[in-house]
């Protein structure tokens, strides 16, 4: 079974077009619902995820999970702390590190304005953020009338959005306050980056796949930003998850 997990200010729909890929190539899978992310620490999101698989007859053993952005971070975090899967997949994935995370983004030192992050992490004040809502979100990406042409616009825009307003529970401080190491992650990984993406780079995510000791060379997807919604993705994204579903991680 593959378990989709979704980051901040998403819901399970975050998957409904990737889950309908995923069906369309063989794969029997499930998103999980963790609720809001605000003012929750990644410990708490682990403890929603263990508890959603919970009822699993094999403990989550041959569980598959697929994090994206907040919630890779979730998925890193249950793994490295004796969590069971057979693989994983991280795309986009905020470390279980925030200094890796910061040394390597490009965009993130350039971007955000020093006291706003300081103010934001120290202070967990939400004046410093207004962030879209769980239905703002589906509206501008998951709607079957949505256009793909407004969902590449507010994928973009919200982008930038959280370059200049970062979400203080969603990064530094929910990092901080994750559990784990990512050298203690022993299943096989699968880590997914975004060419076009200014949220968390390529440069980040090769640094954190070197930490993971079984984890495959890093997928660099072009012409992809950081919600992996762009023209062609269902080939460009999906295709080298299914090559490692299918001959690493030897799901049938």
């Amino acid at each position: 079974m593959i378990f989709f997990v979704h980051g901040s200010h998403h819901d399970a729909g975050y998957w409904t077009g990737m889950q309908a890929e995923f069906s369309r190539r063989g794969f029997e899978s499930r998103a999980l619902d963790l609720g809001s992310s605000r003012w929750a620490t990644v410990a708490s999101l682990v403890r929603r995820l263990r508890d959603e698989i919970h009822d699993e007859s094999d403990g989550g053993a041959d569980a598959v999970y697929v994090g994206h952005s907040q919630g890779a971070l979730v998925v890193q975090s249950h793994l490295a702390t004796g969590g069971r899967a057979r693989a994983a997949i991280l795309m986009a994935p905020v470390p279980l590190d925030t200094l890796l995370w910061l040394r390597h983004s490009r965009s993130l030192a350039t971007s955000v304005p020093p006291a706003n992050l300081v103010a934001s992490a120290l202070t967990l004040n939400s004046k410093y953020v207004v962030a879209p809502d769980v239905e703002t979100m589906r509206a501008n990406f998951f709607l079957p009338t949505t256009k793909s042409t407004t969902r590449s616009e507010f994928g973009n825009s919200l982008e930038e959005y959280f370059l200049h307003e970062i979400t203080p529970e969603d990064t530094v401080v929910g990092s901080l306050f994750s559990r784990g190491n990512a050298r203690d992650i022993s299943v096989p990984t699968l880590l997914v980056a975004a060419e076009q993406d200014k949220l968390v780079g390529v440069d980040t995510v090769v640094a954190l796949g070197r930490l993971i000791p079984n984890a495959a060379e890093v997928c660099v997807v072009s012409e992809q930003a950081h919600a992996f919604s762009d023209p062609g993705w269902e080939d460009s994204v999906c295709g080298p998850m299914e090559t490692f579903l299918r001959s690493t991680a030897g799901v049938p």
